[in-house]
């Protein structure tokens, strides 16, 4: 098990070291010798012998090294812990240079020397610096700034009563109304901390500070209750006169309660007059009558009962087909110019119309001539004209004919049916016998 030096052992090794500076090769012993002062110091007799190595603990608090710059931080804190008031006048000197170590780019650092400087504003007052500190309310470091303001907010219980009517405090204050507008939210934060806390030491330095603040800074600020002013003359509160005034006991006879209605409210005297007037032109309209809501709601269905018989009566108009235009379809023994009506009709004929067949034919648009000698007969305009269908059909329809007239025995001759596309007029004769 390795022994542990005593105090006074290693504050004899570490006083080599008072006129050295820091470098690759004694760092380590300078480390070492720091740590066993750490580990040695637990009174206040002995934290004043460790102030002879002050020269060596700052030695340590500037190096670049964070395990020898954590070492420095870490007995500097100490030291103060146990001697507290004592190290009022190192406060000088040792403030503004861990305010520097705050400026450091390295997070280990500078975050040791913030936790330093909050344990020395605890214990110890910062009055001697206040106005340096004042001054490093604008620094571009936000690191530097918070650490500022951190000790500023630790120092406003302790300086109350010793640093007022003497204008220090009123650096404290300034420090923190100017950092409430500060850049970083780390910053206006812990200035809200601030003003919060000197709301609950002097409010009326309080509501001096916010009133000479923007108003969205306002906004953010958390709400104190101010206190109003008591003035020495207390003034019973008087009863706004009123025509309606609530009342908590009986009425006094100067009073007339006009209405039972539960609420306690009454009207004055001089009001007898006009409430008579006022009460004289208004009529008062009857009460409706029980039912009278139904009575009236049975005459509307009975309304809308006869509205739907009046419909129903009313006839309506049978909806029209539109006649097809449509072409009629030609049929295999029936020509084209045969309406679909005639074809009917020619089916269902019957002996006793077979005398006005003749009269039919007429209205198949067939031209009867008998002033022609003799008929067209083309076979070859015919076969050109005629589908094979269209014909078939007209050779048994010319038959038909030809049954049909003998057996009416009418000479009705010959007869040649066209489609109705074809623009040639056929005409047909009555056949003469031929000359010998």
């Amino acid at each position: 098990m390795k022994n542990v030096p005593t105090l006074n052992q290693a504050i004899a090794k570490g006083k080599a070291f008072l006129k050295e500076k820091e470098n690759e090769s004694n760092w380590c012993r300078i480390d070492q010798i720091l740590e066993d002062v750490f580990l040695a110091v637990t009174t206040k007799e002995e934290g004043i012998e460790a102030l002879t190595l002050l020269d060596v603990i700052i030695t340590a608090l500037q190096s670049n090294r964070s395990k020898l710059s954590g070492t420095g931080c870490k007995i500097l804190a100490k030291i103060f812990e146990l001697l507290q008031g004592d190290m009022k006048e190192h406060i000088s000197v040792v403030i503004p240079l861990l305010i520097t170590i705050l400026g450091k780019s390295n997070r280990v650092i500078s975050t040791r020397a913030m936790t330093t400087l909050s344990t020395i504003a605890d214990v110890c007052t910062v009055r001697p610096v206040l106005k340096y500190l004042k001054s490093l309310s604008t620094h571009p470091n936000k690191t530097v700034r918070l650490g500022v303001l951190d000790t500023c907010i630790r120092e406003l219980p302790r300086e109350e009563a010793s640093l007022a009517g003497r204008g220090e405090q009123e650096d404290l204050y300034r420090v923190i109304e100017t950092l409430l507008e500060d850049s970083a939210s780390e910053v206006r934060s812990r200035a809200r901390e601030g003003i919060a806390a000197v709301a609950s030491i002097d409010m009326k330095k309080y509501v001096e500070i916010i009133s000479r603040l923007p108003e969205k800074i306002k906004q953010l600020l958390p709400k104190q209750e101010i206190p109003e002013k008591q003035s020495e003359k207390t003034v019973e509160p008087r009863m706004v006169p009123s025509f309606i005034a609530p009342v908590d006991h009986s009425p006094r006879k100067s009073f007339i309660k006009t209405k039972d209605s539960g609420s306690s409210v009454v009207v004055r005297g001089p009001l007898r007059s006009y409430i008579k007037d006022s009460t004289k032109g208004i009529e008062i309209r009857k009460a409706l009558k029980p039912g009278y809501s139904l009575e009236r709601i049975g005459q509307r269905l009975e309304e809308h009962k006869k509205e739907i018989e009046d419909v129903l009566k009313k006839e309506r108009t049978p909806r029209k087909t539109p006649n097809s235009k449509k072409r009629p379809r030609e049929g295999e023994e029936t020509p084209s110019c045969i309406t679909k009506k005639e074809k009917e009709d020619f089916q269902h004929l019957n002996e006793n119309d077979l005398s006005n067949i003749s009269a039919d034919l007429i209205n198949l648009s067939i031209a009867q001539t008998e002033d022609t000698e003799q008929i067209v007969e083309n076979k070859e305009v015919h076969e050109t004209i005629f589908t094979e269908k269209e014909g078939k059909g007209s050779k048994m329809f010319l038959e038909a004919c030809d049954m049909l007239a003998e057996k009416t025995m009418s000479d009705i001759g010959d007869y040649s049916i066209l489609a109705p596309e074809v623009f040639i007029k056929r005409t047909t004769t009555k056949k003469c016998p031929q000359e010998e």
